[in-house]
């Protein structure tokens, strides 16, 4: 099962946002992708600057949302089932919600049903280099250590993922 993950982004794009928060919504929007993915599955990630507004993007062509389970994707625990917690917590779009919100944004899903993918929108305002005060430091996603997306995926990727190195 190989699964595939595209990024496009815009040279140069700002956001007046919290880092680490910024990073545990795009992560946890990875971690539902990889989760929910056909075998030889693909996701794309992107961002788009719109006038005041950048929108970060996850598409995939997992297993898709039913209509009628749309509504109830941002309530706690609606997609857990604590005997097979295999596929997660039920919390993750939640608390992409809740950051989204948390930095005066929004998040849209659109699926066109079971077995047809998800996409995934989160709109926040756009920041000038100057006008970025709440961020948790301003450093280059490349100084960012691979560990702590490993960490977080931990639940979603293969075992052929991680390095064996310190194996005890």
């Amino acid at each position: 099962n190989d699964v595939s993950i595209f990024f496009n982004s815009e040279e140069h794009v700002y956001v007046n946002a919290d880092g680490a928060l910024m990073e545990q919504l795009v992560l946890n929007l990875l971690s539902n992708s990889i989760n929910h993915i056909m075998p030889d599955g693909r996701i794309r990630v992107s961002l788009l600057k719109t006038g005041d507004s950048t929108i970060i993007s996850v598409d995939d062509d997992g297993e898709g949302i039913a209509h009628e389970e749309l509504s109830r994707v941002f309530e706690s625990y609606k997609h857990c089932n604590l005997e097979n917690s295999s596929k997660g917590t039920g919390l993750g779009l939640v608390i992409v919600r809740g950051i989204a919100e948390r930095h005066g944004g929004t998040v849209i899903i659109e699926s066109r049903g079971p077995g047809k993918g998800t996409a995934v929108r989160v709109m926040v305002a756009n920041a000038t280099r100057g006008d970025i005060n709440i961020r948790d430091g301003i450093k280059p996603y490349a100084d960012s250590s691979m560990d702590r997306i490993l960490t977080e995926l931990t639940d979603s990727l293969a075992l052929e993922c991680y390095s064996n190195l310190y194996d005890d």
